[in-house]
């Protein structure tokens, strides 16, 4: 096919192609735009000729962004990027740009050609997308904070109303006892069992308190909260759990002891529930994360592993969770392969809110 028809085949395609094509000098003078850059703009072809794309500028993109793009494409190198532009009546528009060096026969840098799309459909998606989720993180914490109301209302019951109860019928069974002699023993062995039985439950509601309420985290301090929990556990599933606490944990602002411990606690939950495991390791250490002194918690167990079902079987707790540790400015993630499933988070110790 002769040259003359290819350059008129190419002359063509690009002026009625899809997306903007620009083409300026080694000083950036405009020397050419095709349809689609008049239709985007509503620049003229006669009124953008020997200006520099300048003409499209916001002034809402950063000036770092322009000295990037023009270091690039001077030494010879490809740019792309999106830049918020403005149209001829003002209004405006991102493009997506890619900006290449055209070359002569020596390789001095002679043009420069862009080819752009209108990008602002895409955009604003992203932001639509970006306001739902900061908007479903709102409702999560508003969630979480109700049922953390909801939670404190019943760890009062408990620990005030049946810490009474069982405090009472305690006293009454000690006092049976004590007035008891050898011609009762059998009664002497009830009120021996009453006693028993309360103290058991005295531990129960203290557990259930603890489980409903982590503030009470702060008295205790989360060391020996995570003992406690770990013990627990461990005795009420038969599983093998291995705690190891490398840092002191009892200084730590009460909302990331709080949301530690929780992590811990849902963790265990999910392994109870999904992993049919047989060993449980907990760790929790100090690390520098993006330049922050953060706790570090792992929870890995030797169970199912990774599966493919993972977002439908780890439950709101550990998506709870997540947000909670987003919310305090640091992140909890999953690995694991076909023998292990980890859970970790990193909580900065200064706690600070996430932006969206």
């Amino acid at each position: 096919m002769p040259e003359g028809v290819i350059g008129d085949l190419l002359r063509t395609a690009i002026e009625c192609g899809p997306s903007i094509v620009m083409i300026t000098d080694v000083n950036g003078r405009i020397i050419y735009v095709n349809r689609r850059f008049t239709e985007i703009t509503g620049y003229a072809f006669d009124e953008v000729i020997g200006k520099t794309p300048r003409v499209l500028q916001s002034g809402k993109t950063e000036a770092h962004v322009y000295a990037s793009l023009w270091q690039s494409i001077k030494a010879g190198r490809t740019w792309n990027g999106e830049i918020l532009n403005r149209r001829k009546d003002g209004s405006l528009f991102w493009e997506n740009e890619h900006i290449a060096p055209i070359c002569d026969a020596e390789g001095e840098v002679r043009h420069f050609i862009l080819f752009g799309d209108d990008a602002s459909a895409r955009k604003h998606m992203e932001e639509e997308a970006s306001r739902l989720l900061a908007e479903n993180r709102r409702l999560v914490r508003k969630m979480m904070l109700v049922e953390q109301a909801e939670r404190d209302h019943l760890a009062r019951e408990l620990h005030d109303n049946m810490g009474q109860y069982l405090a009472a019928i305690k006293t009454e069974a000690v006092r049976m006892l004590t007035r008891m002699d050898d011609k009762h023993s059998e009664l002497a062995a009830c009120a021996g069992n009453i006693i028993a039985d309360t103290e058991e439950l005295f531990d129960l509601v203290h557990t259930l308190t603890l489980r409903l309420q982590p503030d009470m985290i702060a008295q205790m301090g989360l060391e020996a909260a995570l003992q406690q929990l770990v013990g627990r556990w461990q005795m009420r599933t038969g599983v093998h759990c291995n705690l190891s606490l490398a840092c002191d944990l009892d200084g730590l602002p009460n909302s990331v002891a709080t949301t530690a411990y929780s992590i811990v606690r849902e963790s265990l939950t999910n392994v109870l529930k999904h992993a049919d495991a047989r060993h449980v390791r907990i760790g929790v250490q100090y690390v520098r994360s993006r330049g922050d002194r953060s706790v570090r918690i792992s929870v890995c167990d030797d169970g199912v592993g990774l599966s493919q079902d993972l977002p439908e079987h780890l439950g709101l707790g550990i998506i709870g969770m997540r947000e909670r540790a987003t919310s305090l400015g640091g992140r909890l993630w999953i690995e694991g392969d076909d023998k292990h499933f980890f859970v970790f988070a990193e909580l900065p110790i200064h706690a600070k809110k996430a932006t969206t």
